[in-house]
């Protein structure tokens, strides 16, 4: 099914296998099939032949031609499918709570760099400066929105703040946030809402992007994307790095509003259908940030400064697979290893101030087994995890 809000149905061709009878042959039994589903499902259809096409728009016009053979296709209008919601395909006029989409055509005319500079500016959410560009939502502080890459839940938070700044957009495909309370689904950090940032799905064949900016204050921004796809097998890989020499908007007082840094990331996905009911999955990135500032105080009258030196480093490994048993039951194994961690050093300072050089190392693994079941009218989804 091709991409898009538009698709070909595949396996849904129609070979009107009769005589030709004069008006009433191949041609017409075509053309009376393709009107029936213009007029009755509102779409657009298509009857083709090996010397020329019947065509049939939504409007009900036609164009015939003599075939011995014809074949009808239909498209139609596809519903948007979302997957954080409920951690399963669902469409998005379907879903009970509010969840709102950002495809890869809005994230490209805005130019972003960051997915600090995505949720910006959309209605609903609020970056707040604290430890970094945090997101709240609904009201509620930013501990209580989970970020996921692909379905898988990222860590690294520093006063409970998760910096969204971390994440570039060169890999993103689309965003999907949920809004509202999902701590049935994903735990208590989720309780005002889910961002799930899924990454780009190779085409057919090899693809090669790039990506360069310059802004001000000295920033920059370069990326390469090499991506490859096949029948029965896709790989994205992802390179990037981000720079700026910083700024300061109040000079008369020590230390820069935003210090220089300069940021490298790497992000990929791999997929692989080992048979017609197995697909195996690996997400795996990281990033690191390096940045230099001057800082100051006021201790007693006295304004002291030093040098601050901070470095970040993070990283994510999450292998998976998913068993189709039947068209309704579906097994899916997943495993998840993150590590975040910062390292700050002060150069200059007075260790009789109590400052000095601080390490912090988190690591999580998360383990989990759901098995779901697609009723006619119901989805059904059990599991257990570990952590």
């Amino acid at each position: 099914l091709r991409r898009g809000q538009q698709g070909w149905f595949r396996g849904r061709s129609i070979d009107a296998g009769v005589q030709r009878t004069g008006c009433c042959g191949q041609r017409g039994l075509a053309i009376l099939l393709t009107g029936v589903m213009c007029l009755l499902g509102g779409w657009s259809a298509r009857a083709q032949s090996s010397d020329g096409d019947v065509l049939v728009g939504r409007d009900g016009a036609t164009s015939m031609v003599s075939s011995d053979t014809v074949g009808v296709a239909f498209a139609l209008d596809l519903p948007e499918v979302v997957v954080t919601a409920t951690g399963t395909q669902q469409g998005l006029k379907d879903v009970a709570v509010p969840v709102e989409v950002l495809g890869s055509a809005q994230l490209e005319a805005g130019a972003y760099a960051t997915l600090a500079e995505v949720l910006a500016e959309q209605p609903g959410v609020e970056l707040a400066e604290d430890h970094g560009a945090g997101l709240q939502m609904q009201g509620l502080d930013a501990a209580y929105v989970l970020f996921l890459v692909d379905g898988k839940p990222l860590i690294g938070r520093e006063a409970g703040t998760f910096d969204v700044s971390r994440l570039g957009t060169q890999s993103i495909a689309r965003v999907e946030i949920v809004h509202g309370p999902s701590s049935s689904r994903y735990g208590s950090e989720a309780l005002a809402g889910v961002i799930n940032v899924i990454t780009r799905r190779p085409a057919l064949g090899w693809q090669a992007y790039s990506d360069v900016g310059l802004g001000t204050h000295g920033s920059t921004r370069s990326a390469i994307s090499v991506d490859h796809g096949s029948d029965r097998a896709t790989m994205h890989l992802t390179a990037s790095r981000r720079t700026s020499q910083g700024y300061d908007l109040f000079p008369e007082t020590p230390g820069a509003t935003q210090p220089a840094y300069q940021v490298h990331e790497l992000r990929t996905r791999a997929v692989w259908d080992g048979s017609q009911r197995d697909a195996f999955t690996l997400t795996a990135g990281g990033s690191y940030r390096g940045e230099q500032s001057l800082v100051g105080f006021n201790q007693q009258g006295v304004v002291v400064t030093y040098g601050e030196r901070a470095a970040r480093l993070e990283g994510m490994f999450a292998p998976s697979w998913q068993r189709s048993w039947t068209n309704r039951i579906v097994t899916d194994l997943s495993y998840t290893h993150n590590r975040y961690r910062t390292r700050l050093e002060l150069e200059g300072a007075d260790v009789g101030l109590g400052l000095g050089d601080t390490d912090f190392d988190q690591r999580q693994d998360h383990g989990s087994l759901t098995l779901t079941y697609r009723g006619d009218q119901h989805i059904l989804s059990s599991g257990v995890g570990i952590i």
